[in-house]
Parts: C-alpha cells; structure tokens; sequence
C-alpha cells in the first residue's frame, strides 16, 4: 500500500467500533454441528443467539463446507483502561474439533486511535493475558457442557491460539476517513504489537505487507496475533474470515503435534524390537506395519477435512485477505511439516513392508531348498534301496 506521509500528523476518533478477543481451543476430535444446533435450539427455547456462520456480503467465491455454530454464553464484565467494560460472550463450534470464545467490547464513541493503542498495550500485559486465560477457559468449559452431545471425545486440550480484532466501522469525520490515513497512523504499529516503541519504518513496511483494501475507505492490517479491521460498510466478514484460517493453524498445529507422538513412539517401537526373535519380530511388525497404515490414513483424512473447510475462489478480495491471514499465522509452514512427518511414516510403512517380503521371500527359498534335499534324500534312497535288491 503507498502510504500518504501527510496523513501521518491527522488525529484518528473512532465513531463506532469493536475490541474482539479470540482464544480458539481444540475440543474434540469432530463435531457433529447439526447435533450441536440442535441441542442448543432446544435449550434455549426460541433459539436465540444460536446461528451458522454466514457472511454478510454474499460471495459466490467464498464457500464454507460446514460452517460453524455460534451460540451466546453469560455476559462478562472485563475490568481495564481505568473503566469497567461490558462483554459479549459467543462460542463457536467448528466441525473439525475447534471451539472459539470471542469477547466483544464495543469501543466507547470519541475515544482516540493513540487510546486505542493504549488499550492494545494493556490488553498484552502479562497478567491480563492470564486472566483472560483463565476466564475463557471457563467459558470454554461451559460451552463444551452445553454442546457434549455433538462432540466426539470432548476434551480442552493444552493447544490455543489468540486473535485480538480491532474492528472500527467509522472515526469522527465529515467524510468516510481513506484506508492510507488510517495506515499513516503512528500509532498503528503499537496497536497492533501490544508495545510502545519508536518503531522503525522497516517495521511498518512489513506490517502493511499484510494490509488489505477493497475500496479507498477500508482497510485489513493483519498481524501476528492483533489486527485492524475497518470497514464502514461492516467488519464482521473479514473478521470472520481471519477467525476461520486461526482455527484452520490451530487444528493443524494440534495434528502436527499428535504426528510428533506417534513418530516418536514409533522409533521406540522398532529400537524396542530389534532385539526380538524372529518370529515375534516377524508378528510384531505385522502389528505396527498395520497401526502405521490405519494411522497414516486416519492423519491425512483429517488434514484434508481441515484443509477443505473453506473455500475461496473467485473473490480476490476475501481471498488475499484470507491467504494473508493463512501466511502470517504460519499456515503454510505448519502444513509442509505435517505433509513431511505423514510422508516419514508412509516411508516407514513401506521399509516395514519391504523387509517383511524379503524375510518371506527368504523363508520360502528354504521351503524350496529343503523340499529339494528331501526330494534328494528321497530319491537317493529309492536307488541304494533298488541296488541291493
């Protein structure tokens, strides 16, 4: 994006606007979200608050597979900036085991982009990122209760991510505010790195590598794990696109970890029974060999669910704003190191095949050669049986 270095002396207000917290946990292996809605349905009488995820502009190049159930959970109140903030609480459910808990605090009318920055610092203290810790996982508990019966093994593992959306529909103008006056801002790196700092212009330059505009009047900045979304027309579309690629790297993290175990366990397995006898060699890698297959199998299926999740084609908008997203919450990296560890244990597969055929190939050479020295024996015999007849 060129950036208007005019801009940069121009004080920002917001009009209206969002701060939304995302922590995005792994729940369970699958979920079944028909089951999920209809649970909630039925115990929220009307129904209110629960809904599938759909995009407000509708794009014929965005297609979700299976999009997630969104349900409402008890407000909160977050306590920061020297003010009480009320919070809405949503849940959401993804059918490939992840489970978002989003916080939305709307920002008060007239508060500046340099107290929006404030803001973001606080937000990345130490100890407020514990407590929200502490007080989503909470959340995610109750929603996992509520949903128990669509989920498959239902757990909230270890894993997590964190997303921090800075969503502003409009600032206090006579006319629509352009996207370079809002990407000139001093303060924009410090909202979205949670730091006060002199930042260098290199630093910048690489923030807005990753900012987005479809029109002069909007903007996407996507960074590691805060990013700006403003769009008078409404934020909720590309917020919710940056929210599905988190859960895409959050479930694909998970698996890559879980193909790190299983590796492992792996070489201990074959360290454990070289030393074995033939034959209980011989049935033990029948066993593994079969494991490592139905595993490899299990692995790829899942990683090609997670993959298929979301679709973008045809839109180049949503879709650089979710490629975007995808690369800088390492996506594409966690994804070749999954590729690579499901090729590692195919390959182990296919060794353990090969020399259990040449352990078979080497067993039925000495079948034939022992059939033949009987045959020998046999045939020896009959003649000295026939010369002293």
């Amino acid at each position: 994006m060129q950036i208007d270095e005019s801009a940069n002396e121009s004080g920002l207000t917001v009009l209206a606007g969002q701060i939304l917290l995302y922590r995005l946990f792994d729940v369970a292996d699958t979920v079944d979200l028909v089951t999920v809605e209809r649970v909630l349905r039925s115990h929220g009488g009307s129904g209110d608050g629960v809904a599938r995820l759909r995009l407000q502009r509708q794009r014929d190049g965005v297609v979700f597979t299976n999009p997630p159930v969104s349900a409402g959970l008890s407000d909160r109140v977050l306590h920061f900036g020297n003010r009480d903030w009320p919070v809405r609480v949503v849940a959401k459910a993804y059918d490939f085991g992840v489970m978002t808990i989003v916080w939305g605090l709307s920002i008060p009318a007239g508060t500046t982009f340099d107290q929006l920055s404030d803001l973001s610092v606080e937000l990345e203290g130490e100890q407020m990122r514990a407590d929200l810790e502490r007080w989503m996982i909470e959340d995610a508990s109750v929603a996992v209760g509520a949903m128990q019966a669509g989920l498959e093994n239902p757990k909230i593992h270890d894993s997590q991510e964190t997303l921090t959306v800075y969503a502003i529909r409009g600032f206090v103008s006579d006319s629509p505010v352009a996207a370079e006056t809002v990407a000139a801002h001093p303060s924009l790196p410090s909202l979205l790195l949670g730091e006060r700092d002199e930042f260098s212009k290199q630093l910048r330059d690489e923030l807005l590598r990753s900012s987005y505009s479809y029109s002069t009047n909007d903007l996407v900045v996507i960074g590691y794990d805060q990013a700006l979304v403003y769009d008078p027309d409404g934020t909720e579309d590309a917020t919710s696109l940056l929210e599905f690629a988190l859960a895409q790297v959050l479930e694909l993290s998970y698996y890559d970890r879980q193909l790190d175990d299983r590796i492992n366990r792996m070489h201990r397995q074959l360290s454990g029974r070289r030393s074995t006898g033939k034959k209980a060699k011989s049935r033990n890698y029948d066993e593994l060999r079969r494991e490592l297959l139905t595993e490899h199998l299990s692995f790829s299926e899942v990683i090609e669910r997670v993959g298929a999740a979301i679709k973008v084609t045809e839109d180049l908008y949503y879709a650089a704003i979710y490629r975007g997203a995808m690369r800088v919450f390492r996506a594409q990296e966690v994804a070749d190191a999954t590729q690579h560890k499901l090729e590692v244990m195919y390959r182990t597969y296919s060794m353990l095949s090969d020399e259990d055929e040449a352990h078979k190939s080497r067993r039925l050479e000495w079948i034939v050669i022992v059939l033949i020295l009987i045959e020998v024996v046999y045939g020896t015999v009959d003649v000295i049986e026939r010369l002293f007849r």
